[in-house]
């Protein structure tokens, strides 16, 4: 089937090159395993702090296992050669 330069190339539901607007976490449970070369986080500073700090008393549970099963989901998506990028501001 030949492909028409003008058709987008597409990741699950999702066209490349366009911008959607909506909860990231929920639109990756939309993307295939290993389909993506990269994932970029940039968590707020209460998530990633609870995640590396997770040991000390009155960190929350909640937002340790939210971060974690973020970075888990990105892992899913990434494809073998992928990179995972965890940014701190």
């Amino acid at each position: 089937m030949a492909v028409d330069a003008l058709d987008p190339i597409r990741i699950g539901p999702y066209a490349t090159n366009v911008v959607y607007q909506e909860d990231c976490i929920e639109g990756m449970k939309n993307i295939p395993d290993a389909s993506v070369d990269l994932t970029i986080a940039d968590p707020s500073h209460q998530d990633y702090e609870a995640t590396i700090s997770c040991a000390e008393p009155g960190i929350s549970s909640t937002l340790t296992r939210r971060m974690l099963q973020t970075i888990k989901d990105m892992s899913r998506i990434l494809t073998c050669g992928g990179s995972l990028a965890l940014l701190k501001r």
